[in-house]
């Protein structure tokens, strides 16, 4: 009777212990408490994702149109805007990339990222990269509900024969067209380009 007693007991003990693994491993988030701070983690697209009360580590978003335009925005930490679907984020990495291939980088200091219209607003050291061509700013908003890129505040923009120095450039997304111009009616915008006659 004891030896059953005891069978029964091990078999009911093991069963809970592979229902509390399977379960622990099917769960995406993991909770614990580690040095009185609540970390959790969670896999995204096969990496793990550390969140340290608002702070998240190795964050990354994609998006993609009807037209088969996407973006994508990564960084190596978030912070989640009380009250909010932004969250600011350090050193971020963006790309923009066409239906029809065309590829623009951003880089900038910080950004802020709307995870519900994926607007962005880029910070401090921004820059653009796209075709053979680069713009450097203080600041850049990426407006995906008007598809405009809007550059402003020291911007300076070189391709291999011209450099131009203004306050403000936009960037039409769709049709690739750029408005440059000056917030002072008085102030002048630098254009300076070299011609190789061949």
């Amino acid at each position: 009777m004891i030896k059953k007693k005891n069978y029964f007991f091990l078999t009911i003990l093991a069963t809970l212990i592979m229902l509390l693994y399977f379960f622990i491993k099917s769960e995406n988030i993991n909770i614990r408490k580690f040095a009185d701070k609540e970390i959790s983690s969670e896999k995204n697209n096969g990496e793990e994702i550390i969140v340290q009360n608002n702070l998240i580590k190795k964050l990354s978003y994609f998006s993609k149109d009807i037209n088969n335009n996407s973006y994508s925005i990564s960084a190596e930490y978030g912070v989640f805007i009380n009250n909010s679907n932004k969250i600011e984020m350090t050193e971020p990495y963006a790309k923009i990339i066409s239906n029809s291939n065309k590829i623009i980088t951003i880089t900038s200091n910080t950004a802020i990222y709307d995870q519900q219209n994926y607007d962005t607003k880029f910070t401090g050291n921004v820059i653009i990269k796209f075709e053979n061509k680069e713009i450097s700013a203080s600041f850049m908003d990426i407006d995906f509900t008007s598809n405009y890129l809007d550059i402003y505040d020291n911007v300076i923009y070189t391709d291999p024969i011209r450099s131009l120095h203004t306050e403000n450039i936009s960037l039409n997304l769709l049709t690739g067209d750029i408005l440059i111009n000056s917030n002072n009616k008085n102030k002048t915008v630098n254009f300076i380009t070299t011609y190789q006659w061949q």
